[in-house]
């Protein structure tokens, strides 16, 4: 372009958008910014923020700045850091290069300011938008998850698969990867029991009669859970209740192993028991009134020879 004349320089969006901020900078010393079609210009940064306020809100697809040529040389325009409204797209680098030559005294009359072509930044490429649901499905749930709960290499494996779907921008790369963004491939870490084994061995010959019914039912819950779980985590958090220690014995009853042992007959022994018990109850009432007969009986004899032998003597006198 020509000393002193006016360029335009075009940055377009790749998209229609409502808003857009970027940067664009240019030689200051060899252009004097005169207007813009959109938006406004802060002079401080360079930085240009673009609102759409007029028709539809996403009809906005260019903004043209006008700049005059002030001093010989060439020129380079710039923009970085694009970022529309409609999306997070973000354009590192783009610029144009203009040179600023004598005005030619034939052309002094017939050139228009807006002969010369005008320089525009490459457009900005849209990259491709897809959804990345599997590897935010498989994110979230890593967080109720604990690491030493799986095999070291199939954890690796999975952060490794999740680390290339986060850095893919193609749906290509993402497709190749999003088979394996599951919780489904990680590989339960194998552990012993030890605790659980020793308090079932302590078990044996135990009764549940000589403990309290409420610490011998959490004892078996707890054994149940224990004997359930494979995660090695949820293992930790309760083997310290897996000692027979935790058990309480119950109060002694004289009765109680009687009423034991007749809530654990039939009804058809019951009733032979019971018959037993009777014919056994009333011998022992037989011999009784028996024994008391012949005290009775006995204690008459000895009377009667008392009293006999008194009279004797009576006689005697």
């Amino acid at each position: 372009m020509q000393f002193g004349k006016t360029v335009s320089v075009t940055v377009s969006f790749g998209e229609k958008v409502q808003a857009v901020q970027f940067a664009l900078n240019f030689d200051t010393s060899k252009f004097d910014y005169l207007s813009c079609s959109a938006g406004r210009y802060d002079s401080n940064g360079t930085r240009y923020f673009v609102f759409n306020d007029e028709g539809d809100i996403n009809s906005l697809a260019s903004v043209t700045f006008t700049f005059k040529a002030k001093e010989l040389g060439s020129g380079t325009f710039n923009i970085s850091g694009l970022v529309t409204s409609n999306s997070a797209n973000r354009i590192t680098t783009s610029s144009a290069t203009v040179t600023v030559q004598k005005q030619s005294t034939s052309s002094s009359t017939t050139n228009k300011p807006n002969q010369n072509p005008t320089p525009t930044p490459e457009e900005p490429s849209t990259p491709e938008e897809f959804s990345k649901t599997e590897l935010e499905t498989v994110e979230s749930l890593l967080f109720g998850l604990i690491e030493t709960d799986y095999t070291e290499e199939s954890w690796k494996e999975l952060q490794e698969a999740i680390e290339k779907a986060r850095n893919a921008g193609k749906k290509e790369e993402y497709d190749e990867i999003k088979s394996k963004l599951t919780i489904d491939n990680l590989v339960i870490e194998k552990f012993e029991k030890t605790e659980l084994n020793k308090l079932l061995r302590d078990l044996i010959g135990k009764s549940e009669a000589d403990y309290t019914e409420e610490s011998w039912k959490e004892l078996q819950d707890i054994i149940e859970e224990a004997d359930k779980t494979t995660l090695k985590s949820e293992y930790d958090g309760m083997k310290y209740k897996l000692t027979i220690d935790t058990l309480e014995e119950a109060e002694k009853n004289f009765f109680e192993p009687i009423v034991n042992f007749f809530q654990g007959l039939d009804e058809q022994e019951r009733i032979s028991l019971a018959l037993g018990v009777c014919v056994v109850i009333l011998l022992i009432i037989i011999i009784v009134i028996f024994i008391l007969y012949r005290k009775e009986k006995k204690k008459r004899r000895q009377e009667i020879n008392t009293n006999t032998n008194m009279g004797g003597a009576r006689r005697l006198r």
